[in-house]
């Protein structure tokens, strides 16, 4: 049996129960159920007229419950490959994960395990140093030049170790563009649910 350090780690670091970690990994690593994706399909304006579920189950199964691209068990779901939704004949469908469906179409993927890469980085560092890393330290650990959406979790990260960290807020204008304003994040040690 294989043992995983840098999961049980996430899960101290976040003080996340057992029940809730398994939830979480179950809804993670279970395929998307065939018989809502067919009654989705189904109503979905420019999709042709979907298999039923026991079809869709039998991909699920050849496939052995993984991405057929990169054996990938995460967020597992039934994908066009000539990309067009109109043509569901089994022939044209294949078991991906969410990483390799959307890198196979016009979305693309940018830095799909950001979030680990720096959850492993700040863990690293802190452990090492001490101290939360600066984000020119989790960048250089990382590699990873633009965080985008990583932002979040390292002030997140940072909240939770006592750091006391501003966060960028967005919200619609009128006109629909973002403004930023900034809100403060409550440092783990002074939130009430992290009193002893």
């Amino acid at each position: 049996m294989q043992s995983y350090p840098a999961l049980l780690s996430l899960l101290q670091e976040l003080e996340i129960p057992e029940d809730e970690a398994m939830k979480a990994l179950l809804s993670a690593f279970t395929p998307a159920n065939p018989g809502v994706i067919s009654s989705t399909w189904k109503l979905r304006v420019g999709y042709g007229v979907a298999p039923d579920g026991r079809a869709l189950w039998d991909l699920y199964k050849k496939a052995g419950f993984k991405c057929t691209k990169c054996n990938s068990k995460h967020r597992v779901t039934i994908d066009h490959i000539d990309r067009n939704p109109k043509n569901v004949e089994l022939s044209n469908l294949q078991v991906l994960c969410m990483d390799c469906n959307r890198a196979s179409n016009s979305r693309g993927t940018k830095n799909n395990d950001i979030g680990v890469r720096i959850f492993k980085a700040f863990v690293s560092y802190k452990k090492e140093h001490g101290k939360n890393p600066t984000n020119a330290q989790i960048r250089e650990i990382t590699g990873i030049a633009d965080f985008s959406s990583g932002y979040y979790l390292i002030n997140y990260l940072r909240g939770l170790n006592g750091e006391d960290v501003e966060l960028r807020e967005y919200k619609k204008k009128a006109n629909q563009s973002l403004e930023t304003t900034t809100m403060a994040v409550t440092p783990a040690a002074s939130h009430p649910s992290r009193q002893p």
